[in-house]
């Protein structure tokens, strides 16, 4: 990546006036703490793990969308259609581990639910994360219930687990939604069908465990790492369609692994056919040789990881990053690796040991503990080329140049329960599993109603994000007002209140390509247009007569502004996304 050109940082010298005129002395705890030009202009999916809402907020954390369903939620996407694709647990589960969920859910723009599956039974159950398909079809993780007399079948070492414990089998499945509440599985993977050991010679599977990485060591057990029964622990997948593969994260084997998707199912049972004549078997694994006999702990890069996602822009296009959550150091890092396929194979070293040696990057704080979360969370590559994760336990987001590795957007979670947490409060409470950014140009976001809402936070503080003061718009609809003064300040032309003026202030088309009509629910006594960086592109202070003025953005660079419509009394700040005409659809 190029390096960036040395900038003037007016933002905290304005964050620092406005936070002098408030009077205010509390410390922030949630919300946007750092929000630089090279941060992607762009929304992030954020949620709890305790929580009904899902929210979407920009880069000042100023909520732009929401969707209020029925449960809470543990891994959560937006479709390309600006559907969101959310997972639920499923609250009378019979078995599964942390991670579970067992219903997947689809809902509209206007949060109404179009399809919702469940797959939760005393011997099969969804769990922890889903992967979207370009057919609308949807790949999932199950775990599947094996007893005791079919592991020692499959030459599991018994004294492993207690004498009566079934064990908990890995199963990938692509489900083809039907109907409302129904879908189909298309395609499956069993992770049973494709083992190794040697601890039984009389079963068929028993062999030399460092001769076969293709396989997995069904008696492995790693260190400080789950249960026996859940003894894989699969906690991510993703889909390379240009490759027809299947990305893996083994928790408790501290590897990722890929795997075949153009087989036909029957093929993913055995170990030949498909476009690499491997079957079902693993094409590649990283992260612990020891776990097939071929290393030392020594050898040992991941530890407990979560999220390997092929990445699709900037540099380091075509690798794979990981967030490697190293929980038992109290220090995580987000890794880059750059594996070689070769149109067959993925290439190993002498000792059979799959390439690379060594990471092509990894990102870590100076002080390790200011990055850590010790089991969740995700790092993935942006548009802009940067680098956004999410410490998970934390309820942390924040994106990063990859070079410099300089923070140029951080936000952490007020999301509580179904509440919010008050500014000046420490966020507890709020875990989320992954997390998502998308740019404002994102296509399912293409003729949707994108507008500036509030900050989440209880008694919002005051930034000047984007030169823009968020303290004139605090949430009084949803959030505890307690000790909040919500009285109306030079009222004498207002006959609605705040929220009533948020709610009727409106920007169309947005996005646009050039002109723009924003309506009001007062008249507007003046209205001033930013940029992202605060400048000034467009001001009116003649608009006392009208309900509504035509602003002409043409002449100015595709991006974001904010449309500042002053009442005489309040503030409502309106979002416009300008875009190139040939983008308009």
């Amino acid at each position: 990546m190029k390096k960036r050109v040395e900038r003037v940082r007016t933002f905290l010298c304005v964050f620092i006036l406005i936070l002098a005129a408030t009077g205010k002395a509390q410390t922030q705890t949630v919300g946007t703490f750092t929000n630089s030009e090279y941060a992607l202009e762009g929304y992030t999916l954020v949620f709890s793990f305790s929580s009904n809402g899902v929210y979407l907020v920009d880069n000042c954390g100023l909520k732009i969308h929401e969707w209020q369903t029925e449960n809470t939620t543990v891994s959560a996407y937006l479709d390309d259609n600006g559907d969101l694709i959310k997972t639920s647990p499923d609250p009378n589960h019979v078995f599964g581990a942390n991670g579970q969920h067992g219903i997947i859910s689809r809902f509209g723009w206007d949060g109404e639910k179009q399809w919702e599956y469940k797959l939760s039974t005393d011997s099969l159950i969804l769990h922890h994360d889903i992967e979207l398909l370009p057919n609308g079809n949807i790949l999932c993780m199950a775990w599947q219930r094996l007893s005791r007399q079919k592991t020692i079948a499959l030459g599991r070492d018994t004294t492993l687990a207690a004498s009566t414990a079934d064990v908990w089998d890995e199963v990938i499945l692509e489900l083809m939604p039907m109907g409302p509440s129904q879908a189909s599985v298309v395609w499956k993977w069993t992770a049973s069908e494709h083992l190794i050991q040697d601890f039984d010679s009389t079963k068929s599977n028993y062999g030399i465990v460092a001769d076969h990485p293709e396989l997995l060591n069904v008696n492995y057990r790693s260190q400080g790492l789950g249960n026996y029964d859940d003894w894989l622990h699969f906690n991510s997948i993703d889909y390379n369609a240009a490759l027809d593969q299947i990305l893996i994260s083994g928790h408790t084997f501290c590897e990722i692994y890929i795997i075949d998707h153009s087989t036909t199912s029957a093929q993913a049972q055995g170990h030949s056919g498909g476009a690499a004549g491997a079957g079902g078997d693993i094409l590649y694994r990283w992260g612990n040789p020891h776990a097939y006999k071929n290393g030392t702990l020594a050898n040992q890069r991941f530890d407990g990881q979560h999220d390997p996602t092929w990445i699709a822009y900037g540099d380091y296009e075509n690798d794979i990053i990981v967030f490697n959550n190293i929980h038992s150091s109290g220090v995580s890092s987000v890794d880059i690796l750059s594996p070689t396929w070769t149109g067959s194979y993925y290439l190993k070293d002498v000792q059979k040991r799959f390439l690379p040696k060594e990471l092509a990057y990894s990102f870590t704080k100076t002080t390790p503990t200011d990055f850590f979360s010790p089991g969740q969370s995700s790092a993935e590559v942006l548009p802009n080329g940067n680098i956004f994760t999410l410490e998970a336990a934390k309820g942390k987001y924040t994106e990063f140049i990859p070079d410099t590795k300089e923070i140029v957007w951080e936000y952490i979670s007020p999301i509580k329960d179904n509440s919010f947490t008050k500014q000046g409060q420490t966020a507890s409470g709020n875990p989320v599993f992954k997390g998502h950014k998308y740019a404002t140009d994102f296509i399912g976001f293409i003729d949707k109603n994108i507008n500036m809402g509030l900050p989440l936070e209880i008694d919002p503080w005051p930034t000047a994000c984007n030169g823009i003061d968020t303290t004139t718009h605090q949430d009084t609809t949803h959030q505890d007002t307690t000790d909040q003064d919500t009285t109306v300040k030079d009222s004498s032309r207002l006959s609605l209140n705040h929220v009533e003026l948020e709610i009727q202030t409106t920007v169309y088309p947005n996005p646009t390509s050039g002109k723009c009509t924003i309506k009001g629910g007062q008249y507007f006594q003046a209205i001033e247009v930013r940029d992202v960086l605060g400048r000034t592109v467009y001001q009116s202070n003649v608009v006392s007569s009208s309900h509504q003025i035509v602003i002409d953005l043409s002449k100015n660079p595709p991006g974001t502004y904010y449309a500042i419509c002053d009442y005489g009394g309040f503030q409502v700040i309106k979002k416009c996304i300008l875009i190139t005409e040939q983008n308009n659809y």
